[in-house]
């Protein structure tokens, strides 16, 4: 990923949010929990091909934050609630 203005961007908002719920309404960047084999991480857009993952410690603390390709496998993973998108 060479431009890095996408990633920079979403931390901004990540750190800027005032509880863990703030990041799922707009610019909704599709937060969303991960299940199957990926139980326990969240994943966000950051560009088209490119996912934000990371675990939630609690309302205000995320960590083990990792950046993923489409084709790594994480946007293959059928979300919460049974949908597959």
């Amino acid at each position: 990923m060479g431009d890095t203005a996408p990633i920079r961007k979403i931390l901004a908002f990540i750190n800027a949010a005032g509880s863990f719920d703030e990041p799922a309404v707009p610019p909704n960047y599709g937060l969303r929990e991960l299940v199957g084999d990926k139980t326990g991480r969240w994943a966000m857009t950051v560009t088209k091909n490119w996912r934000l993952t990371f675990i939630k410690i609690d309302e205000a603390t995320i960590a083990d934050l990792d950046w993923r390709t489409i084709t790594d496998g994480y946007d293959h993973a059928p979300l919460a609630g049974g949908s597959s998108r």
